[in-house]
């Protein structure tokens, strides 16, 4: 079927495929029969080895799902996705060529991030990118409809972090010292276990619930801290001299 779609601001017609695909040679194979340049409902390429996504539809009316894959690049991806928007588990160190928009969730967990520059702009649930190897949550919708989760990476700083989260918000097992810069709103639990916290003050004043590291590991961490930073003010005195 024949339907106008609007694709990152522009209106396009797109010769629609009217049902769900569940696998990469079946796209291929109706691509080819019908010249269909998308699907009105979900399509899944899950677990097929890919290692590109060429030659994919252009919208996808439900879910996207390529977890499990060998991906490098989301380069051919659809870039309108009515549902969850699914990319976890391949070799991505990268999210250009994502939609802008995601109708529902969006997970990018277990890859090989460094940035989420590239992300989209606004996903209707939740937002995933734990265990990956974030530095910075730079480009995060300010605005979280379900959960956010950005556990298990390399963050030394929530700078950048959502603002508004209609969920739990998890920043478990980073390198966070204290939690300035965390969301001003979480609606359920706020996670921080996991990370050499030296002071557990945060501004958000609003969630259900606060896991963090006890005061007498605060402490520790507050010690070991204070020995490391005069240790380097004392070799920064001897390199002067």
């Amino acid at each position: 079927m024949k339907k106008e779609v609007e694709i990152n601001g522009e209106k396009v017609t797109l010769n629609i495929f009217d049902g769900y695909v569940n696998s990469w040679d079946s796209w291929l194979e109706l691509k080819g029969r019908g010249g269909y340049d998308g699907i009105s409902k979900g399509f899944s390429c899950r677990s097929e080895r890919l290692t590109s996504l060429e030659g994919g539809p252009i919208y996808v009316g439900g879910d996207f799902n390529c977890t499990i894959n060998c991906l490098t690049s989301l380069k051919g991806c659809p870039q309108y996705v009515g549902g969850d928007f699914l990319c976890r588990e391949n070799n991505l160190r990268s999210l250009e060529h994502c939609p802008e928009i995601v109708g529902k969730n969006f997970d990018c967990s277990l890859n090989n991030l460094m940035s989420l520059k590239y992300c989209p702009k606004f996903a209707g649930g939740f937002f995933n990118c734990e265990f990956n190897h974030l530095k910075s949550l730079k480009h995060s919708p300010e605005v979280i409809n379900k959960f956010f989760d950005c556990g298990n990476n390399d963050l030394i700083s929530l700078k950048y972090c959502p603002k508004v989260v209609y969920g739990y918000f998890s920043s478990e097992e980073n390198n966070l010292i204290d939690l300035k810069y965390c969301p001003k709103e979480v609606s359920g639990c706020f996670y921080a276990d996991g990370n050499p916290l030296i002071s557990k003050d945060i501004v958000c004043m609003d969630y259900e619930d606060f896991l963090c590291p006890n005061d007498e590991e605060i402490a520790r961490n507050l010690e070991e801290y204070n020995k490391i930073k005069e240790e380097s003010l004392l070799l920064k005195d001897v390199i002067g001299s």
